[in-house]
This record gives structure tokens, C-alpha cells and sequence, in this order.
């Protein structure tokens, strides 16, 4: 009996590349700006544009990964998979889809903190290239993030308050 040898490579070896360029490219970036000096012209962000960009990260990392509304954005690059758990709970797999640039962009998407790190770049790049123009887009997304993250909180309390006064 001859056992058969699987030749195609473990998902880890896939797309090799493409995250080699996704990792490599943020780091590119920054040590280019550190060897010629011009992080030292970039002004000081401040703690509460900090925050700002942090709940607009959030929310937008939140939109393009989880939310409903963006699932045609998401289409050409993930299956998404709706079922519920043993426990009752809904839950939506994304598988992402094709092979190549295609399908590194659907593991993008499809990993909330992937790419997260990329809405962050993306938003720290224009605080210091357009803020002005970008503010009010940040701050709009900076609020529903902050009321997301309170629904949540109010959510829990209150399952959490039915559990214990049920009869």
C-alpha cells in the first residue's frame, strides 16, 4: 500500500510574495523616512488626534472587515459563511477566495486585525498629508467608533442584568 505525498504546499508557503511585500513595505516606508531624516519635519501628533485617529481606525477597520453595508467590497475577495453555533450564537466565516493578489487580499479582509494595521497606516499617512481635508470624515468615524464600543458595553450590562433577575 503506498501512501500518497501531498505536493501542494502548506498555506503557510502560499503567496509568498505578496506577504513578503505586505510585511516588508510599512518597514520600507519608515526606515526610509528615519535614513533621510524627514521624520524630524513631521509635526507632533497630539494625544487627543491620537484618540481620534484610534476610534476612526476602529470604526473603519470594523466597516471594511465586519459590517454588512461593505459586503460589496468584500464579494470579489472573501466567501462569507453564515451559521450558528451549537450555543445559538450567529456567526459569519470569510474563506477568502481565488488564488494570488486576490486571494492575499481576501486574508487581508478577512482578519479584523490584518487589517487593522493597514486602516491605521492608511489614516496616519493622511493626519500628516491632508488633515484638514480628512478631519471630518476622522471625526465622524472617531464618534461612531466611541458609540459602537458604548452599544457594546450596554449590550453586555444588559444581557448580564436579564441572566440575574430572570425568574
Amino acid at each position: 500500500m503506498t501512501q500518497e505525498i501531498n505536493t501542494k504546499p502548506d498555506f503557510m508557503y502560499e503567496n509568498v510574495g505578496f506577504r513578503a511585500i505586505t510585511l516588508l513595505l510599512p518597514i520600507i516606508i519608515v526606515l526610509t523616512l528615519y535614513f533621510t531624516g524627514s521624520y524630524k519635519n513631521l509635526p507632533k501628533i497630539s494625544f487627543f488626534d491620537f484618540i481620534l485617529i484610534s476610534m476612526a481606525s476602529f470604526r473603519l477597520t470594523r466597516l471594511l472587515t465586519i459590517d454588512q453595508v461593505t459586503e460589496f467590497l468584500r464579494g470579489p475577495f472573501v466567501i462569507e459563511k453564515s451559521y450558528r453555533t451549537r450555543f445559538g450564537v450567529f456567526k459569519v466565516d470569510q474563506i477568502p477566495r481565488g488564488e494570488g493578489l486576490r486571494k492575499h487580499i481576501g486574508q487581508i479582509i478577512s482578519c479584523y486585525w490584518c487589517l487593522g494595521m493597514w486602516v491605521s497606516g492608511f489614516l496616519v499617512v493622511l493626519y500628516y498629508l491632508f488633515w484638514s481635508l480628512v478631519y471630518p470624515i476622522v471625526l465622524v468615524l472617531a464618534i461612531a467608533g466611541f458609540q459602537a464600543i458604548l452599544e457594546s458595553m450596554i449590550r453586555h450590562y444588559m444581557a448580564s442584568y436579564r441572566y440575574l433577575v430572570r425568574e
